[in-house]
């Protein structure tokens, strides 16, 4: 991998985590049912993997409801959840 490469991953799996704990922080997780969605980390293509990209990407999920589970650092998918309506 190179070295920017790495710097990169390490910055959407901060921001991913970041998201995950501001998630477990600030929803009620009684919900009964849930819906899952899973997307990768890089949705905009070479564009995709500037951190700022990432950022608006995952802060755009956010406000959307949904809850980062788990990210994959082999594959670059985002595993989430929220609850359903």
């Amino acid at each position: 991998m190179h070295h920017n490469t790495v710097i990169k991953l390490a910055g959407i799996i901060l921001a991913a985590g970041t998201l995950l704990l501001a998630g477990c922080c600030t929803i009620h997780h009684a919900a009964k049912e849930w819906e899952y969605k899973v997307t990768f980390a890089t949705p905009l293509g070479p564009e995709g993997l500037k951190l700022e990209n990432q950022q608006k990407f995952l802060n755009h999920l956010g406000k959307d409801g949904w809850i980062l589970v788990t990210v994959d650092s082999q594959t670059g998918l985002f595993y989430l959840k929220r609850p359903r309506d």
